[in-house]
């Protein structure tokens, strides 16, 4: 039967507009600052009970802490782990959460947040560093004033004069409360960077949170395990290697939390396209549960979550195209049917990523201890043998690596990383 003829309609706002895509996108890319971590929860305790440990004295400097049994003070920790574990913005997330700005003994905290890919030349990490301590911008602090300007800050008593140190201790002392000293904190991101042939910058950067009097905080990140113990073996003899806070890859569970979070911060009305599943709708947006549970498991053997928020960002941008097109071919309406990431979408981009690395390419990128191991699995008969574990690998690489100067024995734990790392590049294959 021939319709009514009606009023032609006015196309409908899409259900899930392009904005609401690029809304989305944008919460996975790499520069985004999506609020709190999911997830790291043993992590930021360790970080926050380092950064808030008692450890200053006005007249005796650096306390050792309480526990006997820790040989360390909270004036030195070394972060290791692969690209992609958060742990810079968990460093971030802590030291912001520190008091903003302000040491929990009541003295007042200067950062220095640094990256040392930006340094150039490893002397120049002093003059970043004073030029953020105090305020001025990085072109009024040289070079060369920058060594002597920090030690002026970080170790006030050693860089005065005799003379000034005299008077100082001959002046009355000043009536009423006595005014908080002020903690230097200074982050070095990517700190492997400052290697050089001495080693010169390195030690003196983690040798002084241990001399006496000394007004420095330090932390340095980098992915190495054995950083500061092969590539700063003094620092053992003297007794001030730094305390170690290694960050394990992040697991398929972590990253599909960390991705169902970032959707979760969409605008209200970006949250009107959601999945189905078994138990009823899913409360998480624009992608399905499915999609986002193959993208964690996918990603899960590289261990760098910004591989998994790529994926999901990719996946998006494909969405966000089909949704164009849909809404062309309608006049305009391209809600409904099809407006969810889907598995397929995810198949597709790591797909796509995985194909364009070449074996050759994925061998290059290895670090010299995944290089090592996998050269020990390559080996000659009898070596491996047909069923291996990671625990007799990790006491065969210690017995082959024992004496070595560059190379050190791995402990089950850090093998089973580096075999993580390993698998995820497609170039041995872990059974459980």
């Amino acid at each position: 039967t021939p319709r009514t003829p009606s009023t032609p309609r006015t196309p409908r706002t899409p259900r899930t507009p392009v904005d609401v895509y690029r809304q989305a996108q944008h919460l996975f890319h790499r520069s985004a600052t999506p609020g709190q971590l999911v997830g790291r929860q043993a992590e930021r305790q360790a970080l926050m009970a380092f950064l808030r440990r008692p450890c200053f004295d006005d007249d005796a400097g650096i306390h050792i802490v309480p526990d006997a049994a820790e040989q360390h003070v909270r004036g030195a920790l070394y972060i290791s782990g692969v690209p992609g574990t958060g742990k810079t913005g968990l460093v971030r997330e802590c030291v912001a959460a520190d008091g903003a700005g302000t040491a929990t003994d009541g003295r007042a905290w200067k950062v220095a947040f640094v990256n040392c890919m930006d340094v150039g030349d490893p002397k120049a990490i002093f003059a970043h560093a004073a030029a953020q301590w105090t305020g001025q911008p990085l072109s009024a602090v040289p070079v060369a004033d920058g060594l002597p300007l920090c030690e002026s800050l970080l170790l006030p008593g050693h860089h005065a004069s005799a003379a000034h140190e005299k008077d100082r201790a001959q002046a009355a002392p000043t009536p009423g409360p006595a005014r908080p000293s002020t903690a230097y904190l200074m982050v070095l991101d990517e700190c492997d960077q400052l290697l050089t042939r001495s080693q010169d910058v390195l030690y003196k950067l983690f040798g002084w949170p241990h001399v006496p009097g000394a007004r420095l905080v330090l932390i340095g990140i980098a992915n190495a395990l054995d950083m500061s113990e092969r590539m700063l073996p003094r620092l053992k003899a003297k007794n001030a290697m730094p305390r170690h806070l290694h960050f394990r890859p992040y697991g398929s569970r972590e990253i599909a939390d960390i991705i169902r979070g970032r959707l979760m911060t969409l605008s209200p009305s970006a949250r009107s396209a959601r999945s189905t599943t078994p138990r009823g709708p899913s409360a998480v947006p624009l992608m399905q549960d499915a999609a986002i549970e193959f993208c964690a498991r996918k990603m899960a053997g590289l261990g760098d979550l910004r591989r998994a928020l790529d994926v999901a960002r990719y996946a998006l941008a494909a969405l966000e195209k089909e949704h164009v097109a849909r809404a062309d071919a309608t006049s305009g309406d391209g809600g409904g049917k099809g407006s969810l990431v889907t598995v397929g979408h995810v198949l597709r981009v790591t797909s796509m990523t995985t194909a364009n690395q070449s074996a050759l390419q994925r061998l290059k990128a290895l670090t010299l201890v995944q290089k090592s191991v996998l050269a020990l699995l390559a080996s000659a008969a009898p070596w491996p043998p047909a069923r291996l574990t990671v625990r007799a690998l990790a006491d065969h690489y210690a017995a082959r690596y024992q004496r070595g100067d560059v190379l050190v024995p791995l402990t089950h734990t850090e093998m089973d990383d580096v075999l993580s790392g390993l698998e995820a590049t497609g170039l041995i294959m872990l059974q459980s």
